[in-house]
This record gives structure tokens, C-alpha cells and sequence, in this order.
């Protein structure tokens, strides 16, 4: 129902119903870590079932917020479930047991010496020692596998990364009008950059590297293998890439704007490039567009709206500093980044007309973004 709410322009009433199902998970205590009483009378997919739905639940909350204007309904720096593990899923048969010879398997195993099993196998006394725990007589699991027909690729990095972003959004909200100062920087701006950059680092070189399809169709993109990658993966770059903006930009104002700081106009204007880039990948790959959620729409619209401001020669950007350490005079966008950018604002308008055949969000914010391209001169009239 949320999503339906937020498909047909109804983003407050899709925020409220994304906020009822993140009561029934807080009742049902979905999002607590499940004791070892629990654990035992739970299979593995059953648990990854629970981690799932609430995650999916935060991202969704988390995304109706912003687009809505309305708060979360979730605390970010309350303990919570563990991130899902891909790795486990894609492991699953259709039993909801980990297959032998896979990654999920081995970590299974291990679960179970440590008496974390429950019912996915059956513990054995240990004749020397009693204990329950010593010795494990493993359930014997079917081989069709789960994960060949429903594969999960950067859901525990995506998890991961919305909590992040919605720290920042908590935020820009709430120190929204000292943050428009000029320079100013304060400690939880660089702990929440310190957050991103860490997060960043401890991505795997598969998750940090942008999907490049290879496979492309005769009639138009790819197949559907690496259409489902390249939704994965964009979705996980675009939540980066917009927490950073959203982070280190100004008050996106169209009339005399001026970058604080030279590192904030290049810190954005790199992550909005980024976005522009994965932006044309989704285009080629998947014309239609339609494998992607509305998570997209706010990262498309906030690249556009930095795009928009660099392509005007109106704007201004702090020097770096002289080698005296005097600051010189602000200038205006060269002509390679104006023509850039302009490009760039194109690209994302095409994403979101795109996707507003599926998400009244991608509407709203495509009208926003090509009115204020026409009314300064970056769109013809």
C-alpha cells in the first residue's frame, strides 16, 4: 500500500502506511536480534524472511520520508537485526536450508557448533563431554536451490548505507539553517562524512566498483541477469552518492548561488557526475526502466539540481587557496563543466520521465527539475 500510495502521487499517504508497517515489525519484534530460545525453532530462511521484511521496511520508510517531507519512523542509532546476508540467501533451497558447497553452507556449520542451529539440524550429546553442542548431526537439505530463482546481490550493503543516509537526513533537517552559512562545518557534519567514507572502504571490490553490463540484447538491453545486478548495484552507488551531496551542499538556490567551500563544489559535483554516469548505464541497459524502485528518483533529483546550478555561469566557486594562504576571488564554472553539466541535467530529466510512468515521486520531481532548467535557460523553452 505504500508503495501503491507513492506510485499515484499520494507520498504522504505512502509515508503512513510505511509507518504502519514499521509498527507491525516493531510489535512482531522483527527488528530485535532473536535470542537462542528463539533461534531454535527458526530456519535459516525463516530468520533471513524477518531480517528482510524489516530492512526493506527502513529503506522504504526511510525514502517515503524524504520524498513526503514528513520524519522517519525509525531511529537509526537504535540496535537492530542484523544486515541480511546475501551470501546465506543465495545459498537457500527451496526448504529454506543452505546447499552443500556454497559460501552460506560453511557459515551454516558453523552456527550450528556454536549452538545457534535450532531446527535446521539436530544437536547430539557429546559422549564425553554431555554437552548439546559438541557434536552436530546436520538436516539433510534438498538441492534446489532458492537463490538461482530469487538471487539477492547488495541488500546487506544497501541496509548498511540507509542507515547512513538517514543520519544525514535527520541531520540536514535539523541543522539545515546553520549549515547554509558559509564554510561552516561542524562535528557531526565530519562524523557523518567519516561514517560515508568508512562505510566506503569496507565495501568489497565488487560492491564498491559500478556494474558495467556486458551482455546487451539485439532488440535493446541486456539480459535479465544483469539487469537485476545493475539494479542492485545503482541502487546502493545512488544512495551514496545523494547522502554525499545532501551532506555537503548549500541551499541549492537558483539566483546568485555560490558554493561554501571549493571541496563542497568538488565533492558534489563528482558524486552528481557519478550519478549522471549510472544514470546513462540504466538508460542502455534497461530503456524502460522498469526494474527500478523509488529509491532512485531523490539521487536522480539531487544531481540534476547540482548540474543545474554548475551549468549556470550565474554561479560561483571559491578558489582554492593561494599559496600565501589568502583566499582569491571566486569564479564562475568553466565552460567544460557548464557544457558537462548541462549534459548531465538532460540525462537525469530523461531518467525520471522515464520512471514517472511507475512513480508519481519521479513526476513531482521531473516538473520541478525541467521547469527549473527552462525558466534559466539550460532547456529550450
Amino acid at each position: 500500500m505504500s508503495l501503491y500510495s507513492t506510485g499515484t502521487g499520494r507520498v504522504s499517504t505512502g509515508w503512513m502506511y510505511g509507518g504502519m508497517a514499521v509498527r507491525m515489525i516493531l510489535e512482531m519484534r522483527w527488528h530485535e536480534q532473536p535470542d537462542m530460545a528463539m533461534m531454535a525453532f527458526i530456519t535459516p530462511l525463516e530468520f533471513e524472511i524477518r531480517k528482510r521484511a524489516w530492512w526493506l521496511c527502513f529503506l522504504f520508510d526511510t525514502i517515503s520520508s524524504i520524498t513526503a517531507g514528513r520524519p522517519s519512523f525509525v531511529d537509526p542509532d537504535e540496535p537492530m537485526v542484523d544486515y541480511p546476508d546475501d551470501e546465506l540467501w543465495n545459498s537457500l533451497d527451496d526448504d529454506g536450508f543452505p546447499t552443500p558447497s556454497t559460501p552460506g553452507y560453511a557459515a551454516w556449520v558453523q552456527q550450528g557448533k556454536r549452538g545457534m542451529l535450532g531446527i535446521t539440524g539436530t544437536r547430539v550429546a557429546s559422549p564425553a563431554t554431555g554437552s548439546p553442542f559438541t557434536t552436530l548431526r546436520m538436516a539433510q537439505p534438498s538441492y534446489n536451490t532458492l537463490g538461482q530463482s530469487l538471487p539477492s546481490l547488495y541488500f546487506c550493503e544497501t541496509a548498511e548505507m540507509i542507515v547512513i543516509f538517514n543520519r544525514v537526513v535527520k541531520y540536514v533537517r535539523i541543522h539545515k539553517s546553520r549549515r547554509t552559512q558559509i564554510g561552516l562545518i561542524d562535528d557531526k557534519l565530519s562524523t557523518l562524512d567519516m561514517q560515508l567514507k568508512e562505510f566506503w572502504g569496507r565495501l568489497s571490490d565488487r560492491a564498491r566498483q559500478e556494474f558495467q553490463p556486458t551482455r546487451f540484447l539485439p532488440t535493446g538491453g541486456v539480459v535479465e541477469e544483469e539487469v537485476l545486478e545493475l539494479c542492485g548495484n545503482a541502487n546502493l552507488h545512488l544512495l551514496f552518492h545523494s547522502a554525499t551531496i545532501l551532506l555537503h551542499r548549500p541551499e541549492l538556490t537558483l539566483q546568485d548561488f555560490v558554493w561554501p567551500t571549493r571541496a563542497s563544489f568538488d565533492v558534489c559535483t563528482h558524486a552528481a557526475n557519478r550519478i549522471a554516469i549510472i544514470a546513462e548505464r540504466m538508460l542502455a541497459a534497461a530503456p524502460l526502466l522498469s526494474h527500478f524502485s523509488p529509491a532512485v528518483n531523490f539521487p536522480l533529483f539531487e544531481a540534476g539540481m547540482v548540474h543545474l546550478v554548475n551549468a549556470l555561469v550565474s554561479s560561483l566557486i571559491p578558489p582554492s587557496p593561494k599559496a600565501n594562504g589568502q583566499p582569491g576571488e571566486p569564479s564562475a564554472p568553466t565552460a567544460e563543466v557548464m557544457t558537462r553539466a548541462r549534459r548531465s541535467v538532460a540525462v537525469t530529466l530523461e531518467a525520471l520521465n522515464r520512471l514517472r510512468r511507475y512513480w508519481a515521486s519521479a513526476e513531482a520531481y521531473h516538473a520541478s527539475l525541467s521547469k527549473a532548467a527552462r525558466e534559466n535557460g539550460i532547456l529550450p523553452v
